[in-house]
């Protein structure tokens, strides 16, 4: 990811497949379909802000691999997706909220 973006984008995939978050600047959402090790992206939605520096070059990275098709690897609580051009990203789920 662009040097400066750490921690700018988030996601979340439910179990029905609807995906939604943060690129970086912009919210964006779409569908996932899974079959196999391949994560098929469907047609992505975003809101349409101006975003500079660090923050566009990291949406316009996660825009191409949400915008297709993805190999995936989980490992723990780790999520890589790499598209078929070599592109991609890993994520780390975020800790559960403690309960109060």
């Amino acid at each position: 990811m662009p040097q400066g973006s750490e921690g700018k984008a988030h996601f979340v995939i439910d179990k029905n497949g609807k995906v939604r978050g943060s690129l970086g600047c912009n919210r964006f959402s779409t569908t996932a379909e899974i079959s196999g090790r391949t994560i098929d992206f469907g047609e992505i939605t975003t809101t349409r802000m101006m975003c500079s520096g660090p923050e566009m070059k990291l949406e316009t990275e996660l825009y191409e691999v949400f915008g297709g098709s993805a190999t995936y690897e989980l490992r723990h609580r780790g999520l890589t997706l790499t598209t078929a051009d070599g592109k991609g990203f890993a994520a780390v789920a975020k800790a559960p909220a403690a309960k109060s």
